[in-house]
């Protein structure tokens, strides 16, 4: 067994989009030869309600997990840093330090969209020598900044400043890179297409995977819950703002077009917006319901901002007579949530970007239905897909897709990663798992 040790910004009770990825490979790669450790900050970094207790099926119990407290720092609580992106990365680096230079480790895997996290591994190999991966969400470096991320003025200015040069450390001295996109392989190869880590056999673009363990969760929480209701229900669980706020103002014109065109066609449908703002409290406006209402469809869209548990998304996913994916108007952008949404079976309305990657999945036969933003579609053929979605929705046609998407589900994305692993690891001049 080679042995990996995964670098995360949360992990079991706390449920945040960019762990998945670990947890997931938590299950898949001791099957395929890696023996797996995981380190992640703790509870202490994070906010309360992103706990969440009742996923812990959902964690392989039989791996070992290192968890880091949080720790005083009076630079950053002066400039009023609070987030783990910052704040963890000094605790996170020295007990990995202390846990690397116990075992013997052939490769570190950093996934996240917490990027400062990312230069714990040319840190690490500089003191150990051990070799590490890179595992891109997003993009670090941006052109242009389309969405303030952070309140924090002084925050925002020096995330920005500091991409660069820290993204350039990071990927220069690591051994392999992987992005859920390939624009964002593209990207980073226009500024060091020389890394070692961007050459042809140790770059690769792999998307977030759909578990079939979640899955089965999520079905049976719905059916032990199954609410009796006259309505259907579409649902959407995720970012909002102004973030997909392009996307859905797309689904609302195209929803109106619809119902001028046949008035009776959205009677009884409701399309619930869950967990579109993280930090919402009453009082805080609805802006994707402020769009709905200006076109009319505030009876048709029920926006409920705050934050919902992971486990409690996946019981609204398998409870949705219909679902909804929002994109951003980037063409590089994959939604972490698309394969699990395919794999639920359930008639599904995607609006993306017309050069996303995920559009490529959308357009498979039986995948669902696909309105694109950019220069892609023209009106009637939108109008044509959102009532064949509706007319799916309100017909309860669920079908299985996993033929579908047998190289979308999780170990076939896990064989995919423990490749490039390999490649990683072969790759050093000298045999790694020696850091004693």
């Amino acid at each position: 067994m080679r042995r990996v040790l995964i670098v995360t910004s949360s992990y079991y009770p706390t449920m945040i989009a960019d762990m998945h990825r670990a947890r997931q490979l938590a299950w898949e790669l001791p099957q395929l030869g890696w023996d797996v450790e995981v380190i992640a900050p703790g509870t202490s970094f994070q906010p309360r309600e992103y706990n969440d207790e009742a996923s812990k099926g959902l964690f392989n119990p039989d791996i070992a997990v290192h968890t880091v407290g949080l720790t005083q720092n009076r630079l950053l609580d002066f400039a009023g840093i609070r987030s783990v992106n910052w704040r963890s990365l000094r605790p996170m680096y020295l007990a990995g330090l202390s846990r690397l230079s116990q075992g013997k480790f052939d490769l570190v895997f950093i996934t996240t969209a917490k990027f400062n996290l990312f230069l714990l591994g040319p840190l690490w190999k500089r003191r150990l020598g051990i070799p590490y991966v890179l595992d891109f969400h997003d993009p670090w470096v941006k052109k242009e900044a389309r969405f303030a991320t952070s309140g924090n003025p002084l925050k925002r200015w020096l995330s920005r400043a500091m991409a660069r040069p820290m993204e350039s450390t990071c990927v220069k001295s690591a051994a392999a890179v992987i992005a859920v996109s390939p624009t964002y392989i593209a990207e980073l190869r226009e500024r060091y297409g020389a890394a070692p880590a961007l050459q042809d056999e140790m770059a690769a673009a792999i998307p977030f995977a759909a578990s079939m363990r979640d899955a089965q969760f999520a079905a049976r929480e719905a059916s032990a819950t199954s609410p009796g209701r006259t309505t259907v229900d579409i649902v959407y669980v995720g970012a909002g703002g102004t973030i997909m706020a392009k996307s859905f103002r797309t689904i609302c014109e195209t929803l109106a077009a619809v119902r001028k065109a046949e008035p009776a066609v959205l009677e009884g449908v409701r399309i619930r917006l869950f967990g579109t703002y993280a930090y919402w409290k009453p009082g805080d406006g609805r802006p994707l319901q402020q769009i709905a209402e200006g076109m009319d469809l505030g009876q048709v869209v029920i926006e409920e901002p705050a934050w919902i548990p992971y486990t409690e998304s996946l019981e609204r996913m398998a409870a949705a007579d219909g679902l909804l994916i929002l994109g951003v108007d980037e063409p590089g952008y994959v939604p972490s949530k698309l394969n699990a949404y395919l794999l639920s079976g359930k008639p599904l309305l995607a609006c993306l970007h017309a050069q996303s990657p995920a559009c490529s999945v959308m357009q498979r036969e039986g995948a669902g239905e696909l309105l694109t933003l950019g220069n892609g579609g023209n009106a009637g053929s939108r109008a044509a897909a959102m009532l064949r979605f509706l007319s799916d929705a309100k017909a309860g046609r669920n079908r299985s897709r996993e033929s579908v998407l047998s190289d979308q589900l999780a170990p076939a994305m896990a064989a995919r990663i423990a490749e490039l692993f390999e490649r990683a690891v072969a790759a050093q001049p000298h045999a790694q798992g020696t850091a004693e």
